[in-house]
């Protein structure tokens, strides 16, 4: 995956096919698998790389990425938070059913 997006480096290989990695490249991929548990996609991890190849501190970038990434873990708990409160129409259905007690519909919104 991360070789598709060209964070990995180029390993030699055995007759077999087999990648020999270095101790950097082992260094590099277990730098890469770091942040991508905690979520954070390919192209930051990239640009993290870089300004850490360009000698720049990386506090202030990593900080700005793991925020970004927590706000868009947030928007997704709230959208499935939402889901889940929906799905509780479902229980009506069943007691419906239970019930024999049709529903009475109400008037359609002006939407709909």
């Amino acid at each position: 995956m991360s070789e598709s997006k060209g964070m990995e480096t180029t390993a030699e290989r055995t007759p077999a096919g087999y990648r020999l990695y270095t101790t950097r490249d082992v260094e590099l991929l277990t730098f890469i698998r770091r942040p991508r548990t905690l979520g954070l996609h390919l192209d930051d991890i990239r640009e993290v790389l870089a300004i850490r190849d360009g000698g720049s501190s990386l506090c202030a970038t990593v900080r700005d990425l793991l925020d970004a990434q927590i706000a868009e873990l947030d928007a997704t708990v709230t959208e499935l938070l939402g889901l889940k409160q929906g799905a509780g129409a479902r229980d009506g259905c069943r007691r419906w059913q239970r019930t024999g007690a049709i529903p009475r519909r109400t008037a359609p919104d002006a939407d709909g």
